[in-house]
């Protein structure tokens, strides 16, 4: 029996979660997000990023290979992510859900994907820099900017969100 190709192991192994499992709580999705990953030990975030910076707008430009399997980081804002070249299938707390060139997706704060490259793809996400300076980040240091926008895993996310509510109640 031939091996299954990357996609379609995915699809494999998220047809086998329950319904439960694909999405009634949100706790459940991410959960189960990550025990997806767990079985793709390739599965990484892009590491090919470029940086734009313009007045209180930084864009972040990342290229996924064709049959690479990656898991985006924990957004902490609301921002913009396009799909400028290319075709992706993506798992995240909302479903399964394929983008081709030309897509715009709105992303909103706490959200992590799952994304599977069927051709080459270049994303480009859209974020407000304020956000970054007011964590005391400049934009001379995109990861140091990276890392002031997202995080590496949802327990660190809201390890930084239980801090900011405590900063903003402080006020």
């Amino acid at each position: 029996m031939s091996e299954l190709a990357p996609l379609e192991r995915m699809q494999t192994e998220f047809n086998k979660m329950t319904p439960l499992e694909r999405g009634l709580s949100l706790e459940t999705v991410e959960a189960n997000l990550y025990k997806l990953v767990d079985r793709f030990p390739d599965a990484k975030y892009p590491n090919t990023a470029k940086h734009h910076f313009s007045g209180n707008l930084y864009a972040r430009e990342y290229f996924l290979a064709r049959n690479a399997l990656c898991l985006g980081r924990v957004h902490k804002f609301d921002h913009i992510a396009v799909v400028a070249r290319g075709d992706v299938s993506v798992i995240s707390k909302d479903g399964w859900f394929r983008l081709k060139a030309g897509s715009i997706l709105e992303s909103k704060a706490g959200s992590q994907r799952l994304v599977f490259g069927h051709e080459d793809t270049l994303f480009v996400t859209i974020h407000n820099a304020t956000r970054a300076a007011d964590a005391g980040r400049s934009d001379d240091d995109p990861e140091k900017m990276m890392d002031a926008l997202t995080s590496p895993s949802k327990r660190e996310y809201l390890e930084w969100l239980e801090h900011e509510v405590a900063r903003l109640e402080q006020k």
